[in-house]
């Protein structure tokens, strides 16, 4: 490592990705700020991909981008309780670039209870299938349960 500097404060949940072009992304949430967003690491260029607080709701988030075969994309899983926004419960796949495409892949129906039963998705290198876990609707840790869903190779 020949030089070093800070991303971007506060740093949420974040994974790193690659974009269309290959370059190095970190993708995370700004809670403090409300939106999602990403950051080419090799110049620190920061955008912003969407909003968080919608009709005076919020979100958390987690991130996986390790489809390395399908660069440009992350899949993203969110959970929070009180009203229900489009992103909201859902799992879905983000493009990462400015007005990114989203693609809904599925309601998890998770009852966020406690720190474990979060639903939390897992994408393959291919983006063809992912992993999450869900208590579907019934609370604690004990009732969770890991699914596995499909994406077709042309789904998007």
């Amino acid at each position: 490592m020949q030089r070093r500097w800070p991303l971007h404060v506060p740093l949420g949940h974040n994974d790193l990705a690659l974009d269309e072009y290959g370059d190095d992304m970190l993708v995370s949430v700004d809670h403090t700020h409300g939106y999602v967003y990403m950051i080419r690491l090799k110049d620190r260029l920061m955008t912003r991909l969407y909003p968080i607080w919608i009709n005076d709701t919020t979100m958390a988030m987690h991130f996986s981008g390790k489809a390395y075969n399908k660069p440009g994309w992350v899949l993203v899983s969110t959970f929070g309780n009180g009203k229900t926004e489009w992103p909201h419960q859902k799992v879905f796949a983000l493009q990462l670039r400015k007005n990114p495409k989203i693609v809904h892949l599925m309601h998890h129906r998770g009852a966020v209870t406690t720190y474990f039963a979060q639903p939390q998705a897992s994408v393959n290198r291919d983006f063809t299938r992912f992993v999450v876990n869900s208590n579907w609707g019934a609370p604690g840790d004990a009732n969770v349960d890991t699914y596995m869903a499909e994406i077709p190779r042309d789904g998007f």
